[in-house]
């Protein structure tokens, strides 16, 4: 995503907010958290909203990596291991789950920062070791609130 201009990278975004828009109609609207410099993995097989989660989080200066299965999230994650504070993972991916690839994660390294993302019904509890669940449709508004505040405590 780094060879995209700013402004480039804003008319994206403000693209895929229009395309999002109707969803989450009844949930309040929340004013977008301020950003870091923090670098996030964002794991999701949906291009639609991998691309508008990385270009929301790069829009607030965290610098994004992106995957779109299981298989990426562990070669991401081992390869960059160092510089990742936070994952936003999907539950439901090809290859390999969200699940999995959150056991594997943990167990190179128990205390990395993981959100998952899900379109099911399941509960946190139901992900050990995570630090938040986040249904979706994701609102954008409200995952820059939750991510920074994940990320601040």
């Amino acid at each position: 995503m780094k060879d995209k201009s700013k402004a480039q990278l804003a008319r994206e975004l403000d693209h895929l907010r229009q395309l999002y828009a109707h969803r989450n109609i009844d949930e309040p609207q929340q004013k977008v958290s301020p950003g870091g410099a923090e670098t996030i993995l964002v794991i999701d097989d949906e291009d639609g909203v991998r691309r508008a989660v990385g270009l929301l989080l790069e829009q607030l200066g965290y610098t994004v990596l992106t995957g779109s299965d299981g298989r990426q999230a562990l070669d991401l994650f081992k390869t960059h291991r160092d510089a990742i504070f936070l994952i936003l993972l999907d539950q439901s991916m090809p290859h390999i789950s969200g699940r999995e690839a959150l056991q594997a994660i943990h167990a190179i390294d128990p205390n990395m920062t993981v959100i998952v993302f899900t379109g099911q019904s399941v509960k946190r509890s139901d992900f050990p070791g995570i630090r938040d669940l986040i249904k979706k449709p994701i609102r954008l508004q409200g995952l820059s609130h939750r991510v920074r505040q994940v990320l601040d405590n």
